[in-house]
């Protein structure tokens, strides 16, 4: 019975990383990470698995140790105590090297199925797709339960420019040489990119890269990509700053059910009645009374009151026309219009006030400015009603004034 209301995704380098990490290893690069030290390890495998496990606790008591005082200011200690945390590192690598190696024969459980990418740039750019088509699947099941999605891209310290590195983070956690062996200087670049396009077709997508370029002070914790407490506090003000205007909005609007949902999801009950009845007529959609109305952070809402199925049956078509044609997806360009049609059964939610059923649906338009919004409800023989509401971008803020509707 429980209801997601925002959900939060952080991703980093490891979403473009591990699938080349994987693909060097024969292991086909979309299976879950260390998939190969978690299926058919034999008894050096498991050896070997001991000894990355001791070797990072060492790593661990290294990166935090107290050096003496006479010794901690001399140039010499401090020059011993890095290579000792890199000969660590260098050791973890060398063993997850050797652990990958050893494998048995090719099997599809352990290696999946054979992929044809050649180099790094070729499985770099599937990885990419496949972290793009994750976060639009997720934003489409986030709005189909009445959830938002936000989806941030946290700072990495070998991102070019994107923070003055301290003393000790130049000591301690900032080794180019090992991190090079992700192809990291790759991946960001198809982060931002890609992350512009979902930007584009209404994804709350945040690149919080270039967070930290202001803050000389140490906020990573290692020499991959974690920070310390002060650098999370500082990246989930950054979050939290980004996720208010869905937080108040949340936190002002009533509690809502999605009973409708939840309905469909429950058992059958057992009657005489046959068990797939035929749909409604489209006709039966005859004074649709939808009150559609622009309210604050760009939020498209329709409202029926006095709701019944037969209202709610045919689709509901939603065309946004913007100002500047560039602004829509390229496979839209050559219509002039976004088409982001929908089902009342997919983002709508049934409530009931005064006695009365109420039918409640909440799209979030783009970002860009818009010139022309055009929505309503159609069927087989064309549309049942339509309505046109003013450009966007020429509307107060607070307004929630609604349309009136046009009977067809």
């Amino acid at each position: 019975g429980g209801e997601f209301d925002l959900i939060v995704n952080l991703d980093s380098f490891n979403e473009l990383s591990k699938p080349y990490i994987s693909f060097t290893n024969d292991i086909f690069p979309f299976f879950p990470d260390d998939w190969e030290k978690m299926v058919f390890l034999s008894r050096d495998q498991i050896a070997l698995a001991g000894q990355i496990r001791a070797t990072r606790a060492q790593l661990d008591q290294l990166q935090q140790a107290v050096l003496p005082v006479p010794l901690r200011y001399t140039a010499l200690y401090g020059l011993l105590h890095r290579y000792q945390i890199q000969q660590a590192e260098t050791r973890i690598l060398q063993l997850d090297a050797e652990l990958s190696s050893e494998r048995s024969a090719r099997t599809l459980e352990r290696h999946g199925p054979p992929v044809p990418f050649h180099n790094a740039a070729q499985v770099h750019q599937e990885a990419v797709r496949v972290w793009y088509r994750s976060s639009a699947l997720l934003y489409r099941l986030a709005a189909a339960g009445g959830a938002d999605y936000y989806h941030f891209l946290q700072p990495n310290q070998y991102i070019p420019n994107s923070k003055p590195l301290s003393p000790e983070e130049l000591r301690k956690h900032h080794h180019p040489s090992h991190i090079k062996l992700t192809n990291y200087d790759l991946t960001y670049p198809l982060f931002t990119q890609f992350g512009q396009d979902l930007q584009q077709h209404g994804v709350h997508y945040f690149d919080l890269a270039q967070i930290f370029n202001d803050r000389p002070e140490t906020l990573y914790n290692d020499g991959c990509c974690h920070l310390n407490r002060r650098g999370y506090e500082l990246l989930a003000a950054a979050m939290v700053q980004r996720l208010a205007p869905t937080l108040q909005r949340r936190a002002a609007a009533p509690h809502r059910k999605l009973a409708g949902s939840l309905a469909a999801a429950a058992p059958l009950p057992l009657s005489p009645a046959p068990p797939n009845p035929p749909p409604p007529p489209a006709a039966a959609v005859a004074k649709p009374d939808f009150k559609v109305s622009l309210r604050p952070g760009s939020l498209l809402v329709y409202v029926k009151d006095h709701c019944r199925d037969a209202h709610t049956v045919a689709p509901f078509f939603l065309h946004i026309t913007p100002t500047a044609t560039a602004d829509l997806p390229p496979d839209r360009r050559r219509y002039g219009f976004e088409a982001r049609d929908f089902y009342f059964t997919d983002v709508g939610f049934r409530t009931n006030r005064d006695g009365g059923r109420h039918c409640i649906v909440e799209r979030l338009l783009p970002d860009y400015p818009i010139a022309r919004i055009r929505t309503g409800q159609y069927n087989p023989s064309g549309e049942i009603w339509s309505i046109a509401l003013p450009p966007l971008h020429n509307r107060p803020a607070n307004s929630d004034r609604p349309a009136s509707t046009q009977q067809h």
